[in-house]
């Protein structure tokens, strides 16, 4: 059993415009122009540093931990157990405190202007992110009669992760402090936001190989994820392989060292998408509205899903042929054909549904087919190893279609 853990804490202080703020207001400004004047205050270009000398700061903290154990147990001959578990969990915080800065400024006949006092502002805000991993795989390994190979494989993921968002603001601090019950109550602004994701799959896989002449593969996925109503999805893949060179009728042809010939069909399933809730309307509490001439909070639908949207899946059919001859030349030529249905993509609604957010949908299809081939030489001159290879590509796109 393996048990690893690490943290540590990392902290960035900045300007409270940001550094890139304070560089830009210094290059606009007139080159004749001090920054300060003492008894006076700071110009406009110079309000970062003066806030700074007033006790302002801009500090961003960052704690990230990982902790994870793993075990690796042989149950019996040919049967082993792999388990994993991590945490990966990361908090960020920062802290903008922007306390009153006397500035001066120039009017256009350039007399000084009556210096003023700029607007002192505090700003909080805690982000919190957290992911959990635990997988397990089982394997089976055993040899029947020197010929037969057999090797089996289940195995078990899930994955959770959450993510959330705070943040507090005040203007007008009656001192200059950074603290919020001394900024002006009619300034206060909360805000807050989270998502969360999980996934889980269950997985496994048969191979078999004979004489090692014939091997077979069978693969079989059952994926599920949060961010679909209809959750699950059924993913196999097969492939097969014939070593025509390890066969009796070849044993006299020396020139060839290997010929392999190869066929496989998979499917594979996509639902990585820029939306947690992809199959969920949306209701946004931040709207207004005017009532009896005043403005009042108000809830409304910002995006209305289709319910079906699920995983977007792809099916690929491939034939390849592998070689070596004289000990030097080796190629690899494959033909394979993908088609990709039930695409995810953000299909337009229209503007008088007052939606503000384009939902997801399965509205795509495409396929592409391609030749891919490659070939090797390597040899050696006396004490000189040498490697040369070219590879050649062929591949053909074509969208098969676009509704919903």
């Amino acid at each position: 059993m393996n048990v690893k853990a690490s943290t540590h804490q990392k902290t960035k202080n900045d300007l409270v415009d940001g550094a890139h703020s304070a560089i830009y207001s210094s290059y606009v400004a007139p080159p004749t122009i001090r920054m300060t004047l003492p008894g006076v205050g700071y110009n406009n270009a110079g309000y970062s540093f003066g806030a700074m000398d007033a006790g302002g700061f801009n500090r961003t903290k960052e704690t990230p931990l990982t902790l994870n154990a793993s075990i690796n147990a042989t149950l019996m001959k040919g049967l082993t157990l792999n388990l994993y578990g991590g945490i990966d969990n990361h908090t960020s915080e920062n802290k903008n405190f922007k306390p009153t800065v006397q500035l001066f400024g120039f009017n256009d006949d350039g007399t000084m202007s009556t210096p003023q006092p700029r607007e002192s502002s505090l700003h909080y805000e805690q982000s919190k992110t957290t992911m959990y991993v635990l997988n397990g795989q089982l394997n089976y390994n055993t040899v029947i009669a020197k010929k037969h190979n057999v090797n089996l494989m289940a195995g078990y993921e899930m994955r959770e992760y959450s993510w959330n968002w705070h943040s507090m603001d005040r203007k007008n601090l009656t001192v200059n402090l950074p603290e919020f019950p001394v900024g002006d109550p009619k300034t206060q602004l909360n805000d807050s936001k989270a998502h969360e994701l999980a996934w889980m799959s269950y997985y496994g896989r048969l191979n078999y190989m004979f004489d090692n002449r014939y091997m077979f593969e069978f693969n079989l996925r059952y994926d599920g994820s949060s961010r679909f109503i209809d959750k699950w999805g059924v993913f196999p893949s097969v492939s097969g392989a014939w070593r025509i060179s390890e066969e009796k009728f070849m044993k006299n042809v020396t020139w060839l060292d290997n010929l392999k010939l190869r066929l496989s069909y998979g499917k594979l399933g996509n639902e990585s998408i820029g939306q947690q809730y992809a199959a969920s309307d949306e209701l946004s509490l931040n709207g207004k509205y005017n009532f009896n001439n005043s403005l009042v909070g108000m809830a409304a639908v910002t995006k209305l899903a289709n319910k079906k949207t699920s995983w977007e899946s792809s099916e690929q059919y491939n034939i390849g042929l592998d070689f070596d001859i004289f000990k030097r030349v080796s190629a690899t030529i494959d033909y394979y054909i993908k088609n990709t249905t039930d695409i995810l993509m953000q299909v337009p609604v229209s503007g008088t549904l007052g939606m503000s957010t384009v939902p997801y949908q399965n509205a795509g299809k495409m396929q592409n087919r391609g030749l891919e081939m490659t070939v090797r030489y390597n040899d050696r001159f006396g004490k000189v190893g040498t490697h040369f290879s070219a590879s050649a590509t062929r591949v053909y796109n074509k969208s098969t279609g676009l509704g919903w």
